[in-house]
């Protein structure tokens, strides 16, 4: 994939975004269809995804189990 369309349709769907227009009209207005907006829209949800440093899982430790007659474990009643 080109660089020079990846920032094309940065640009165009961010210019969408600002303008407040409805797909249909928007597309209209730039000669473009709307499946050339859905598709570049999902590219670039897509390489944003794959690309970001930020793991989708994290490791998460586990808590130390507690021993049955420990002082954590037992009730005093008075």
């Amino acid at each position: 994939m080109k660089n020079e369309n990846i920032s094309l349709w940065q640009r165009r769907i961010a210019d969408k975004k600002s303008s407040g227009l409805k797909l249909d009209d928007w597309c209209a207005l730039n000669q473009l269809t709307k499946h050339a907006y859905y598709y570049w829209k999902r590219k670039l949800a897509d390489l944003e995804i794959s690309s970001s440093d930020a793991s989708l899982f994290v490791e998460v430790p586990a808590e130390p189990a507690v021993k049955k007659g420990t002082a954590s474990d037992t009730m005093l009643i008075q």
